[in-house]
């Protein structure tokens, strides 16, 4: 799907057969397998091919249709922790631009890159620096931009009680 230099290959039953091509709305014109096709749009595409025996009789036509997505989604966060934050808690939303079903892997820190959705709570982090990076990934397998964001969290312990005053 997110290939613009589609080929096709083809071939009929009965032996010497001519064969007529057509891509979309053009014409039918003689083509051989394979046939191809360089840089096609994204979008939908139809290729048909028939073939015309000897004796003039033309097959039916047999189609492909496909769609050609070759742009990546844009990812967003679109929620996000204050920074400096004094909550260990932190939450999360985030979305991506495009038509087709997408999927997320996410990253807190250092841990492992792993399957996500939106809206993702993290609890219980410790004071410090953090980083989250998310990116999206489209039906046709293009892979977004990473979108990360990096805050603090700041010391949440009150200090302790006073032992000693001094006059």
């Amino acid at each position: 799907p997110n290939d613009d230099t589609p080929s096709f290959e083809f071939i009929d039953e009965e032996a010497k057969v001519t064969f007529s091509c057509r891509l979309d709305s053009r014409e039918f014109s003689a083509c051989k397998s394979p046939k191809n096709y360089a840089h096609r749009e994204d979008g939908s595409h139809t290729f048909r091919v028939r073939a015309t025996d000897r004796a003039g009789n033309t097959s039916s036509v047999t189609r492909y249709t496909w769609t050609i997505d070759t742009v990546a989604p844009v990812l967003a966060i679109t929620q996000k922790p204050p920074d400096p934050s004094r909550d260990s808690t932190a939450r999360f939303e985030f979305s991506a631009t495009d038509a087709t079903a997408v999927t997320f892997r996410c990253q807190l820190d250092t841990s492992a890159v792993a399957s996500c959705a939106s809206p993702l709570t993290y609890s219980g982090l410790a004071p410090g620096v953090h980083t989250f990076t998310a990116r999206a990934t489209d039906a046709a397998g293009n892979v977004s931009n990473a979108a990360s964001y990096g805050w603090a969290v700041a010391d949440t312990l009150a200090p302790g009680d006073v032992r000693r005053i001094k006059r």
